[in-house]
């Protein structure tokens, strides 16, 4: 299956899905990163990815800090980024979660109908 009749059936089934660099790119909303859906010519197989490996880091830096602010008595700075690491949790959860989705959308879309 191309990919940009793949971006069209997501979009079609309420994804919203776009092309850029000749990947399938899927935005779930604000709070979810991008996920990328690529084709592996050596497996050919689409690969579901999503980079958290960024947000990982923006979150134990923020733990750092809190730590931090924590040490030094600013119990609100410390408050703040605890939220932010609490964001950032909450965001690579919902993006696992997001991706399992698409992961079983693109299991759907693969399988061939069975005629019962």
């Amino acid at each position: 299956m191309a990919l940009s009749a793949l971006s069209d059936l997501l979009n079609n089934n309420g994804f919203n899905a776009t092309m850029k660099n000749g990947n399938v790119r899927v935005h779930s909303g604000w709070a979810v990163l991008p996920i990328t859906i690529k084709h592996d010519i050596a497996k050919d197989m689409l690969v579901v990815a999503y980079n958290q490996t960024g947000q990982l880091l923006v979150a134990i830096l923020f733990v750092i800090q809190c730590f931090m602010f924590l040490g030094a008595g600013a119990f609100f700075s410390a408050g703040l980024a605890g939220s932010v690491v609490f964001l950032c949790a909450m965001n690579v959860v919902l993006t696992d979660s997001s991706a399992k989705e698409i992961r079983q959308h693109l299991r759907q879309i693969a399988l061939p109908q069975q005629n019962i």
